[in-house]
């Protein structure tokens, strides 16, 4: 009796963990390929997955037959983010010892140009014929610049160090802009350098800027320090996003998502969610995508799907088998680079409405069935009571 209320704890404890199918599995030949030193990205482009594989090259794959459409030899392997501008990409080339960021064709994988810059590190913010990034400048510094991609041809740029591997914030008005780790300044759409509320001063080479300290910004401007961090258990390796109305913060083993003014909405803790099973200490915890009700995001190797609006648990599903570098979730199919072998995979999982239906369902039997094993001691007790009942 007992085996069999333990397969049904089994059953229902884990019914939260969904299927998934393989539909699709890359084929690329990688030479003394190491997961311990795994480079690879992708992204996704209408029909077009865009990826970096690691054996320096980048192939464009059709979502729909699988086929590989194109391939491309980079020259170079990263896990940088692959930045899309209409049906074109950004992406980091090496050739003849020299390193290029170049402009391709979404559907062709062919070169466009080749821009005036070593590389492009942070996603593009365009404003009119003028589009905004971070990235090396020829002989590797770290600069902020404006480029005009029709005359392929830097319109100014400012030279900020590591600021450069950092995203800047682009505001109506100005750009909040790193010069290095937690410290910000600010810069108009000239590149002058404007008034700050601070004396505080950082110099990268010759050029003083006036800085603030803090983490990052919230999505409405307002300052997350490395002291609230701390405070709230989310300081190792932690990631966020931002929506027009939310901030999601991930860290540790907590989800905290903000509102307007850092109020408070949700603070998840993301050990309620961890099912049993393989534990990874290189498994970072990662926000993948955010509307303005739910996130996405992957713990444990886990990708879970959580509705903050309505603090409601919606998906989990396991990707153990697969230990994900980067995915990507597009609808019903998760496209994901393998720790494991280095591959690109596509797995196809349960429908939205179906997953809904089937999370209501099953969740009313669990709260039937409760899987609470018999306390020996009761039972006892209440076979004495009942011998006692018949000997009145």
């Amino acid at each position: 009796m007992k085996s069999q209320l333990t397969l049904l704890c089994l059953m229902f404890c884990s019914i939260f963990t969904f299927s998934q199918k393989q539909i699709y599995k890359s084929d690329f030949t990688y030479f003394n390929f190491e997961n311990e030193n795994l480079y690879s990205t992708l992204g996704l482009s209408g029909n077009t997955i865009v990826f970096n594989a690691s054996d320096y090259a980048i192939y464009g794959i059709d979502k729909t037959t699988y086929k590989t459409k194109w391939e491309h030899h980079a020259g170079t392997k990263t896990d940088q983010a692959i930045f899309f501008y209409k049906d074109t990409f950004f992406f980091n080339t090496h050739k003849d010892q020299e390193s290029k960021a170049a402009q391709f064709g979404v559907e062709t994988g062919r070169i466009i140009k080749e821009l005036q810059v070593e590389s492009i590190a942070t996603k593009p913010y365009f404003m009119g014929d003028t589009f905004y990034f971070t990235g090396s400048e020829k002989g590797g510094g770290g600069a902020l610049f404006a480029y005009d991609l029709d005359q392929n041809q830097i319109v100014w740029q400012k030279f900020i160090g590591h600021g450069s591997d950092f995203q800047p914030v682009y505001q109506k008005n100005k750009i909040v802009a790193s010069v290095d780790k937690n410290y910000w300044t600010h810069l108009n759409y000239s590149g002058k350098n404007l008034p700050m509320h601070s004396q505080k001063s950082f110099e990268i080479g010759d050029t003083p800027y006036f800085v603030l300290n803090y983490a990052f910004l919230t999505h409405d401007g307002k300052e997350i320090s490395e002291e609230f961090l701390r405070i709230n258990d989310l300081t190792n390796k932690y990631d966020f996003a931002t929506t027009e109305n939310h901030t999601l913060i991930i860290g540790n083993h907590n989800l905290m998502v903000l509102g307007n003014n850092k109020k408070l909405k949700v603070l998840l803790d993301l050990l309620t969610l961890r099912t049993e099973g393989r534990f990874d200490k290189n498994a970072a915890s990662k926000i993948i995508q955010t509307d303005s009700e739910t996130v996405w995001f992957i713990d444990q190797n886990h990708l879970i799907h959580y509705d903050y609006k309505k603090k409601k648990l919606l998906r989990n599903i396991s990707l153990d088998d697969w230990r994900p570098h980067q995915l990507i979730v597009d609808h019903h199919t998760i496209w994901l680079i393998s720790k494991n072998d280095g591959e690109l995979y596509a797995l196809d999982f349960e429908p939205n409405e179906a997953n809904a239906r089937k999370l209501d369902r099953e969740k009313a039997i669990q709260d039937h069935l409760r899987c609470t094993f018999p306390d020996p001691k009761k039972i006892a007790a209440a076979k004495e009571a009942e011998e006692k009942y018949k000997n009145q």
